[in-house]
């Protein structure tokens, strides 16, 4: 009899061994042993799948460290695979400036080079411009570099930058990166109006801000022709002491240039 009796886990009953209830407290043999079995698997479960995702988390990390020391530009994002990878794509700018032309000036000096690009923006958005080149002499050698930024081309607009290339060497060609980005600053291009008034060896002109804001870093660049040749240009910024131009208000700068000339493109640029 003793094989086939058993204790009871609660009253300590002696019962039968496979009774699954005590006859005398009425309660269930085993049900504490299988919780606590039940709950043991249960965390075995969570802990495993903590371990997984966690798993996961640093394989993404691993593979953007990857990335970064391979040079790619594609990074990995990280998301898991219940998220969407797909990413909200930027404004694609790189087509959004136009070079309307370009002009090539050697001082008389023979330290720098000038090289200007009369440039347009094509987008619907205010974009900033960085360039970098590399000047080519006639043997195919590279023989100077520079590179050139404007901040806050407004959408339709045109004005001009350039590049100061320190040789005396004679410059073949150009090969020119260009980097076309939304701009952080707003552009007064568009507010800004001028009128050119003709002097011996030279011009007056006289911006005003037509806008209904203070127009910042205002800079008018004169550049002198004789027929289709760049024979000079001069630069000088539009602004009162803030370095502003108010709305409403008119500032004026005189531009002078000696060499002979028959006529002459103003453009501006500024932001506020």
């Amino acid at each position: 009899m003793e094989n086939e009796t058993k204790k009871c886990k609660y009253c300590q009953s002696d019962i039968p061994k496979k009774a699954k209830i005590c006859p005398n407290c009425r309660k269930k043999q085993g049900g504490k042993g299988k919780i606590i079995a039940l709950v043991i698997v249960i965390l075995i479960i969570i802990i495993a799948i903590a371990s997984c995702f966690g798993s996961g988390g640093n394989s993404s990390e691993t593979q953007r460290q990857s990335d970064a020391n391979g040079n790619v530009t594609t990074e990995n994002t990280g998301k898991s695979s219940g998220e969407s990878q797909d990413a909200p794509k930027e404004d694609d700018l790189s087509q959004a400036v136009q070079v309307v032309k370009e002009y090539t000036f050697k001082d008389s000096i023979g330290w720098y080079t000038y090289h200007f690009y009369v440039i347009q923006n094509t987008s619907d958005k205010t974009v900033d411009i960085s360039t970098s080149s590399v000047a080519y002499g006639t043997d195919g050698a590279v023989i100077s570099s520079d590179d050139s930024d404007f901040y806050a081309l407004g959408s339709g607009c045109t004005s001009i930058m350039y590049e100061a290339f320190e040789t005396s060497a004679d410059i073949d060609h150009y090969d020119t990166k260009w980097k076309v980005s939304k701009s952080y600053y707003t552009s007064v291009i568009q507010d800004l109006s001028y009128v050119q008034n003709d002097i011996e060896d030279g011009a007056v002109f006289q911006v005003t801000n037509n806008g209904t804001e203070a127009a910042e870093f205002v800079e008018g660049y004169a550049l002198f022709f004789s027929g289709d040749q760049l024979v000079g240009f001069n630069s000088t910024y539009f602004t009162n002491d803030n370095s502003e131009i108010n709305p409403g208000e008119t500032i004026s700068e005189q531009f002078s240039e000696y060499e002979s000339f028959d006529r002459i493109e103003f453009y501006l640029d500024g932001r506020r």
